[in-house]
């Protein structure tokens, strides 16, 4: 489940707690599985039932967009409402999820669309991002989706001031475009107890180079020596996943680095899995190169754990407290800020207390219903 995924879940989990509108989620298997595990009682119709397990990523990817026609077998508009007060909200820029609201939208006018675009991707014929038929395909659909939303989107949810630039350079009017946020549960984890801190840091993510998995993997491997020399032995808990060769890439390189007995691989969790592990760390390293928001930034700070992060523009503007900031890949500097937090309990302290107003501003509801009023 990525951030995307989470941000679109929980807004509209919040608006129809709020009766704002009466929701129903139109998908794939896999979507599915994913909302009705976080959304008791959920409507939803399926659009086609092509699963990624089953044909692959590309082939249910291609398969999804042909069979977005399937809209117009759909009873989306409320029967008591009419079709003028539909809103249809495509959950990411991908084209199986922007293709149907598209076509839905140049035969019904009346209805409402809003776009999403999460994350800005590299051009992959740049030097910045490794060229391969994953980058390019993403790259080439977001494009179109952009071009899509040009047309005819009458909103578009982005999560920086960078992305609101980028689209309206792309030629889409600003007054169509809205900048909404992540956010997190704050009543889940207030309920989250722990008795002890069992690991020294963590770290939750994909297993991705631009998730700063090599950064992670060096200043791990110099708090373990420095830990050595005070007679010390610390602990890091990695929650995350990945394909098949990323997860041999972040092992090969653990056992290359002679840490192995350092590290605790959780695997995937959510929900209060999750949050247990982050609360029973010492520091929430996010060592991370390209992000858009930062989800995990915001759960740290809801655990009261404090957070090590590079300074990009594009997450600094969001967490003004809880975060240690690091110039972009100073990796010594990076070291250097997480020993401190693990050794300096009163520098550690400070850095979770000045977050203790800012968490709520955190909370789906408060970001829910502002949502609520761009599309109004």
């Amino acid at each position: 489940m990525g951030g995307g995924d989470k941000i679109v879940m929980n807004i509209s989990k919040v608006l129809g707690e709020k009766k704002l509108y009466d929701l129903k989620y139109i998908g794939c298997p896999e979507g599915y599985e994913m909302v009705s595990k976080n959304i008791k009682n959920v409507s939803f119709s399926y659009l086609n039932k092509f699963k990624v397990k089953s044909l692959g990523l590309l082939g249910a990817y291609f398969l999804r967009i042909l069979f977005s026609f399937n809209i117009f077998k759909l009873r989306i508009k409320n029967e008591d409402v009419g079709l003028k007060d539909t809103v249809l909200w495509s959950s990411s820029d991908f084209l199986p999820d922007t293709f149907p609201c598209f076509l839905y939208k140049l035969f019904n006018p009346s209805v409402r669309w809003v776009g999403s675009m999460f994350l800005r991707l590299r051009n992959p014929f740049k030097k910045e991002i490794k060229f391969n038929y994953k980058t390019f395909f993403s790259f080439v659909s977001q494009q179109v989706s952009i071009f899509f939303f040009k047309m005819c989107c009458d909103h578009i949810c982005v999560l920086c001031k960078d992305d609101v630039n980028y689209l309206i350079r792309k030629g889409i009017p600003k007054s169509r475009i809205f900048i909404t946020s992540g956010g997190v549960n704050i009543k889940e984890f207030n309920e989250v107890s722990i008795s002890e801190k069992k690991y020294d840091a963590c770290f939750v993510g994909r297993f991705h180079t631009q998730k700063g998995i090599d950064d992670l993997i060096y200043v791990w491997k110099k708090i373990v020596e420095e830990g050595k020399n005070k007679g010390t032995k610390r602990k890091l808990a990695v929650v995350g996943w990945g394909d098949e060769k990323q997860v041999k890439t972040l092992n090969d390189l653990i056992e290359n680095n002679g840490i192995g007995e350092y590290v605790d691989m959780k695997g995937f969790l959510d929900g209060k899995d999750k949050i247990s592990v982050i609360k029973s760390s010492g520091v929430l390293l996010f060592p991370s190169s390209f992000e858009s928001w930062g989800v995990v930034v915001a759960e740290g700070i809801a655990s009261k754990v404090p957070v090590v992060s590079y300074r990009l523009p594009t997450i600094y503007e969001n967490f003004k407290f809880g975060v240690v900031w690091v110039d972009p890949f100073d990796k010594e500097k990076y070291f250097s800020e997480v020993e401190k937090l693990l050794t300096d309990e009163d520098y550690r302290n400070g850095i979770i207390n000045e977050a203790k107003d800012f968490v709520n501003e955190l909370d789906w509801e408060n970001v829910g219903i502002k949502f609520s009023k761009h599309i109004i």
